[in-house]
């Protein structure tokens, strides 16, 4: 039976239940544990290859463990889920080794090596089994000589216990040669010494390792196995522990409990102990006792660790590189330059504030670079520098901490600092401090500027406790600086000042808000003083306001100054109230005078459009006329007509624009605009003009000018009157040039004739409204407005108009046309929501035209107006479309009813009607369902812009202004009718 007291043998595990759990078996047992009193139930399973022990009952709950799962390195209790380690530091698992028969508990004295120490323990079982074997023999044997009487039964005896001696011995050599195949097959190196510390046996891996035969491992000294340095170390380190007159690695093994250390193998046995095998092993010892607890020898183990110190050796260069990593991104978030250097004067590290602030290459900064490169670097940039190149040399800072300043050409200051490290190495701590010292020197200068303001300034916390106040405030105040610091603002307060005025002012700064106001205050004498107080927050970085700034500036002199103005500002207020009232009245008769001014040209012009509404009007007609043919006599005079009203429109337009640009009713649409098609357009449009007069036009612009930027119709109008004036005041077969200049920011348009010339006394007139400077009695057309509207129209256009003239040689017209959208001007938009709008002369819009397929056949008209003549000249003008029925009324409600009940194809209706107008009656018509889808026409002799602008947004599908083209107006109804049809 193997014995269970001494601590250093395995213990047997009696086994009484066997189970199958997952395909595998366990089995339940007792044991008695070392120092225990008492059975503990204990589970054996197989884990790893190899079976272990572990408690059949959870600590927890109590719970069995019989059938907990295994899950990677724990044991799941199956009832809480409670994990219980199986390897490691928490492990609750024994070592259990088996013969096949029995199961034997391994003590944790035993783990250093599990499957030698089972060996050995057999072995020791065996030894004693053949000890008593031997004192039976021994005893036998005496009672043979002693008696023969019992000859025959010893003998019997004898022989059986022989028998049984034989086949324990039998039984002994299969063990041992169990134990040499399992040593054999193990990987580590298995040295057995007897007691006085000679080798006995060895395994085949030792052999191996050493590369000898096992014969001259024998009787050789274990110290035999290590290389000297380690004997000697271990020498050194427990020599007040060896004194036996044994070999000292053998002493190590009872000397020390649990011996283990990291060695270096001989490389050869044979050898003198100089030579090492590379690898590193650790080296294990394990005391051998007998039955008696007598020394018997001891057990060593040499496991090869290379592989794992090689594993550390890569984690551990791993975590440096980690560490190096985090150290490198840590100090590049310093504001401080910093770079470490070992004993050898080499940078270890540093960061990009180092290399900023030193002004050294990226590549220095890589580990390795010398300190005598940074020196050098350094000796080279600096213009000066507190310590000389010696104090600052390698071999003075390993020695001692430094500091200096260095002064760098570029005009920057850098504070430098070493200090030395326990290795011999040092740091290097540098710091840009060029913006430090202009702070503080522009804190010196504020400093000295606030104690010489002329104004009082008093920085407060924020319950109104003075921290300081300067100069000015002790001369102002009276009370010193010593008296002030440390007191409240209010000891100067002189309490003439409304409770609720502080207040306010409190209330103000708490909001975080500045505050300015007047105080009366109270000098230290008593006297009192005016004063213009403002105070504002003083904000800290982290945004809180834990102090105010207070400015205060002495106004005695100003109210005593406001208080004489006051006395006579009342009776200067009489004065103004009584001129007030007389500019009121003045503004009011202006403003009279201007509405009837407005209403006059809006009169004049309705009264004067209507006649030559007929006029123009019937002159179309004949000359349209298909029927009743003109003569060529009949067709000349028509023309005189047409050519005659049309001068008299235009002079009418000429006389509205100038009233609307006096009034500021001009509205211009300012654009880019290409001045080449511009001034192409207005040639054409005097072309018959000059060829009346042979007067020849050289038009010498390229066509590659840039735009320019203006109201295009306007523009044309200035042109148009220009050209018309250099070809009316010219010669006859004289000439007119045209050409283009670029200056800085605009285009300078010369038109030159080679007329007569203006006379230098009269240039001075030349653009006086209705001044025809002496022409007036000459056979040329004009009222003597044009020049005066076309410069109101180049300035309104953001450019200018010079004149250069000589008499009898003929005159030069400078238009300074901006190349870029003048900032004062900002665009009228003048999109009427329209399908088209129509006017006379293309005051408006574009010109419609009357040509095209007809889309009137089975066409109703109806047209409203009350006046005979133009109600007769529209039926002539729609006769000329084919079907079309035209119905007339007088007045607009006759119109409103007559379309409500017949619902006529278009409308043409005038506005100025008796009783309800036309912009009343296109209201009712919108508003009503039947009638809301009629396009409406207007034709009105109120022309003014803001008139058609009125039709079009009261929703007329066009405004054809008096006098009507008559062409126009018959494409106009033919598009309405297409778009409808459409």
């Amino acid at each position: 039976m193997i014995p269970s007291t001494r601590e250093n043998m395995p213990i047997k595990i009696t086994i009484h239940d066997e189970v199958d759990f997952q395909g595998e078996k366990r089995w339940i047992g007792q044991v008695r544990l070392v120092g225990a009193d008492q059975l503990s139930e204990v589970m054996i399973l197989t884990f790893s290859g190899r079976y272990i022990a572990v408690p059949l009952a959870c600590k927890h709950a109590g719970a069995s463990l019989i059938y907990a799962p295994v899950e990677g390195n724990t044991l799941v209790c199956p009832r809480h889920g409670h994990a219980y380690e199986l390897v490691g530091q928490n492990s609750i698992a024994y070592d259990v080794l088996s013969d096949n028969e029995n199961f034997f508990l391994i003590t944790s004295a035993q783990a250093v090596s599990p499957d030698v120490q089972a060996l050995k323990d057999r072995i020791h079982i065996l030894e004693m089994e053949l000890e008593a074997k031997s004192a039976a023999n021994t005893a036998l044997e005496e009672q043979v000589v002693s008696g023969m009487e019992d000859m025959d039964r010893m003998f019997s005896e004898m022989m059986s216990r022989k028998t049984e001696w034989k086949e324990k011995s039998q039984r002994l050599t299969k063990l041992n040669e169990l134990v040499n195949r399992v040593t054999n097959t193990i990987s580590e190196v298995i040295i057995i010494a007897g007691p006085d510390g000679h080798i006995q046996r060895v395994n085949k891996t030792a052999l191996s390792v050493y590369g000898c035969e096992e014969d001259e491992f024998l009787g050789r000294s274990v110290d035999d196995l290590l290389a000297n340095k380690d004997l000697e170390r271990f020498a050194e380190d427990y020599k007040g522990q060896l004194n036996l007159n044994k070999p000292l690695l053998y002493q190590l093994c009872f000397a020390v409990s649990s011996f283990e250390a990291e060695v270096s193998l001989r490389f050869e046995i044979t050898s003198n102990g100089n030579a090492a095998i590379a690898h590193p092993y650790l080296l294990r010892a394990t005391r051998l006792y007998d039955s008696q607890g007598k020394e018997e020898g001891a057990i060593f183990v040499c496991s090869d660790i290379s592989k794992i110190k090689e594993r550390e050796y890569r984690l551990r260069q791993k975590e440096n590189e980690k560490s190096l990593h985090l150290l490198e991104a840590t100090l590049n978030q310093i504001n401080h330059g910093i770079a470490v250097f070992d004993e050898t004067g080499e940078l270890l590290v540093s960061n990009q504030a180092f290399v900023m602030i030193t002004g050294c290459d990226q590549h220095w900064a890589a580990p390795g670079t010398s300190y005598e490169k940074f020196h050098q670097l350094e000796m080279e940039s600096l213009s000066l520098c507190t310590l000389s190149p010696d104090q600052r040399d390698l071999n003075s800072l390993r020695q001692k901490a430094c500091s200096w300043e260095s002064y760098y050409h570029d005009g920057r200051v850098v504070d430098n600092d070493t200090n030395l490290m326990e290795d011999g190495g040092f740091v290097w701590v540098s710091q840009d401090v060029t913006s430090l010292r202009e702070d503080a020197e522009t804190m010196r200068r504020l400093s000295y500027a606030l104690e010489q303001s002329p104004a009082e300034v008093i920085i407060t916390n924020t319950d109104g406790v003075i921290e300081y106040v300067n100069a000015k405030f002790t001369e102002n105040t009276g009370f010193s600086r010593e008296q002030a610091i440390g007191h409240k603002t209010s000891m100067v307060r002189s309490g003439h000042m409304p409770h609720q005025y502080y207040e306010n002012l409190w209330e103000t700064l708490k909001q975080g808000k500045d505050w300015s106001g007047e105080v009366l205050n109270k000098r230290k004498d008593g006297s009192l003083f005016w004063q213009l107080l403002s105070i504002a927050p003083m904000y800290e970085p982290d945004g809180s306001v834990q102090r105010y700034l207070a400015i205060k500036e002495n106004i005695d002199e100003r109210k005593k100054a406001e208080e004489e103005l006051s006395r006579h500002r009342d009776h200067l207020q009489e004065l103004v109230d009584e001129r007030s009232r007389e500019l009121i009245k003045a503004r009011d008769e202006a403003e009279q005078a201007n509405r009837a001014k407005s209403e006059f040209l809006s009169s004049m012009s309705h009264e004067l459009r209507t006649p030559l509404n007929g006029i123009l009007g019937f002159a179309q007609l004949m000359e349209m006329s298909r029927k009743d043919k003109l003569s060529e006599t009949q067709r000349e005079y028509t023309q005189h007509i047409f050519k005659a009203g049309q001068h008299l429109l235009g002079l009418i337009n000429e006389i509205l624009d100038l009233a609307k640009i006096e009034a500021g009713k001009m509205q211009l649409n300012i654009m880019e605009v290409d001045l080449v098609a511009a001034v192409s357009d207005s040639i054409d449009l005097v072309q018959n003009m000059a060829d009346d007069r042979s007067v020849t036009l050289h038009n010498q612009i390229d066509e590659d000018v840039i735009s320019v930027y203006g109201d295009p119709v306007r523009l044309k109008q200035v042109v148009v009157n220009i050209l018309s004036n250099a070809i009316k005041y010219n010669r006859d077969e004289g000439d007119v040039f045209l050409c283009v200049e670029q200056e800085e920011d605009a285009l300078v348009l010369s038109i030159s004739d080679s007329g007569y010339g203006i006379a230098k006394d009269k240039m001075k007139d030349l653009f006086t409204p209705f001044n025809r400077l002496g022409v007036e009695g000459q056979n040329i057309e004009g009222s003597g407005i044009g020049l005066t509207i076309t410069r109101k129209l180049v300035t309104m256009m953001g450019g200018d108009i010079q004149v250069e003239s000589e008499e009898g040689k003929g005159s030069t017209f400078s238009l300074y046309l901006p190349t870029t959208k003048p900032d004062f001007i900002e665009n009228e938009d003048s999109q009427l929501q329209s399908d088209f709008i129509v006017g006379f002369n293309n005051e408006i819009i574009e010109e419609e035209d009357g040509a095209g397929p007809s889309h009137t056949s089975g066409k109703t008209i109806l047209y409203a107006e009350d006046n005979p003549s133009n109600q007769f000249l529209i039926e002539r003008a729609i006769s000329n479309l084919a079907g079309v029925e035209l119905v007339m009324v007088n007045d607009a409600k006759s119109a409103v009813t007559y379309a409500k009940r017949h619902t006529p194809d278009l409308i043409l209706m005038d506005i100025n009607l008796p009783g309800m107008n036309g912009f009343e009656a296109m209201n009712i018509l919108r508003n009503d369902v039947k009638t809301q889808a009629i396009p409406v026409i207007a034709l009105s002799a109120k022309a003014l812009p803001e008139d058609i602008e009125h039709g079009l947004k009261s929703g007329f599908r066009a405004y054809v202004t008096k006098p009507v083209n008559i062409p126009d107006l018959l494409g106009t109804i033919n598009r309405t009718f297409e778009k409808k049809i459409i």
